[in-house]
């Protein structure tokens, strides 16, 4: 009987379907009028500690300072929220965030803002709906990286209808923190058997293009040694499902 929104409603149904081990749903019943809605709660604190990916939709202020909580433990964040540096009004928060993640907890890893969410072998969060038909499996030798969740959603469900599955759609959104060239070179050394990358990025050379540009592949397929470059890799390998 109660209301979410409709993007909320898909990840968590997406969530239940796709991912086989615990999930905590923190929102309770609010009023407006005589309408029984859920309005997020201060959720972070609550959430016991072998809880390793968070998704996050809250308003204003408050996705700012969940965010805060979730890198600090040292966890993975997808932030859907969008009206970040995308409008005018966004650019503050869009600041602010980037002071969150430019002094947080070096284990942490975000994606977003301004994301439709992350589709792997082991769960699928994203907002898309179950009728576009996306499937992700081990097998797939194919990954879909996208600034734009609609290209993603529509990239996913055209080779669905072709019987083919991906074995990774991932909207990078803003790339606040990570960007298409550090999921470019997770997957280069670590998924050995995915062979065809398709990218569509607004902005390849720039910030929200995470600079894949830039990125030589015979670069990335070298042994890396620089420590920070490590630890992307490893928070990485949290986000998607790796050990």
């Amino acid at each position: 009987p109660y209301r979410i929104s409709a993007n909320i409603g898909r990840v968590m149904d997406n969530l239940v379907r796709t991912f086989k081990g615990k999930i905590y749903f923190h929102l309770i019943p609010s009023y407006y009028g005589e309408r029984k809605v859920y309005k997020g709660v201060p959720f972070v604190g609550k959430v016991p500690d072998d809880c390793d990916l968070y998704v996050i939709f809250k308003p204003k202020e408050e996705k700012i300072q969940a965010v805060r909580e979730v890198l600090a433990k040292g966890k993975a964040a997808i932030l859907i929220a969008a009206k970040f540096g995308e409008v005018e009004e966004g650019a503050e928060l869009e600041r602010k965030l980037k002071d969150v993640i430019e002094q947080a907890n070096e284990e942490g890893c975000l994606v977003g803002p301004n994301t439709m969410g992350v589709v792997t072998p082991d769960y699928d969060a994203t907002f898309a709906e179950k009728k576009a038909g996306i499937k992700a499996s081990r097998e797939s030798n194919i990954a879909l990286i996208s600034q734009s969740g609609v290209f993603l959603s529509a990239g996913a469900s055209s080779l669905a209808l072709r019987n083919t599955k991906i074995h990774y759609g991932i909207s990078i959104g803003n790339a606040m923190d990570l960007g298409a060239a550090d999921y470019l070179e997770y997957i280069l050394e670590y998924e050995p058997q995915i062979k065809v990358v398709a990218m569509y990025l607004e902005d390849a050379g720039g910030e929200r293009g995470g600079g894949a540009a830039r990125a030589d592949p015979r670069h990335l397929r070298q042994p890396h040694h620089d420590v920070h470059g490590r630890r992307r890799l490893h928070r990485l390998r949290r986000l998607l499902g790796l050990p």
